[in-house]
């Protein structure tokens, strides 16, 4: 796959997560507790010994789980891009906060749903740790390459 395909490729699966995102933040405070109590009777139903598991922190799990596949997803983009030093952790960041800014306004016109500052936070720390998942794995990507490239020397 080329640069510019994988470019598009990303482009098109960040919006797909935001819509996904964004989407949920849409649905009513009873749409959204029917789904997380439906989601948590599966979980507990499927693996018993999640039955002490809340559904507040499954929720707060959500948020974490899908901002952090949204950071992986912008620092891939940006580091396609061409984002180098500092920028390439400072840019995709502020879109993610950028993103869950505006997921928390979403909510704010949604029926029985209200905007949370707890969220930002987790929704935030989901985009870091996104970003952290891909650069470590990007940084034992390049280690291998680099040993493979050193350990092929030596052979010859």
């Amino acid at each position: 796959m080329t640069r510019r395909k994988g470019k598009f490729l990303l482009a098109g699966l960040i919006c797909l997560v935001l819509c996904f995102i964004w989407g949920n933040s849409m649905l009513s405070g009873e749409e959204s507790g029917a789904i997380s109590g439906g989601l948590l009777a599966w979980m507990v139903d499927t693996f018993p010994f999640l039955n002490w598991l809340p559904e507040y922190l499954l929720r707060k799990f959500g948020h974490f789980s899908e901002f952090g596949l949204l950071g992986f997803l912008l620092a891939w983009f940006f580091l396609l891009q061409g984002q180098r030093g500092f920028h390439r952790f400072t840019v995709p960041l502020l879109c993610g906060m950028t993103a869950a800014l505006t997921d928390e306004t979403i909510q704010t016109f949604s029926a029985g749903r209200c905007p949370s500052v707890t969220d930002v936070w987790i929704d935030t720390a989901g985009v870091c740790a996104g970003i952290a998942l891909l650069y470590g794995l990007w940084y034992l990507l390049k280690m291998i390459r680099n040993r493979k490239g050193t350990n092929h020397e030596k052979a010859s």
